[in-house]
């Protein structure tokens, strides 16, 4: 199914509230909406999260299982709204919020 392509100012949150970035700058030679692309391969850093030390600690990091799979950016799958991650060491979903309503790809 078509997603909206996810760029660096997508709004990335893991189950207990943290803030998802990009962990490596993202690809700077594709932009929607003025924004670099995120590529799978990148993952993102949680931060923020509430998640409390005595139940598997904070969400650390999101990597990402599913992505586009028509649409790569230097040989790269781009990461859609509806692209399925988890987040380490809780393994729990994260979720993107929000991100550009233009550009869909599959």
């Amino acid at each position: 199914m078509p997603g909206f392509i996810l760029h660096a100012g997508a709004s990335i949150s893991c189950t207990h509230g943290g803030q998802a970035i990009p962990a490596a700058p993202p690809e700077p030679n594709v932009l929607v909406c003025g924004q670099p692309v995120v590529p799978q391969s990148t993952g993102h850093t949680i931060t923020g999260c509430a998640n409390p030390s005595n139940a598997g600690g904070p969400c650390i990091r999101a990597n990402w299982s599913t992505a586009s799979t028509k649409v790569l950016v230097n040989y790269k799958r781009v990461l859609l709204m509806d692209s399925q991650g988890l987040s380490t060491p809780t393994n729990l979903p994260v979720f993107a919020l929000d991100a550009q309503k233009k550009v869909l790809a599959t």
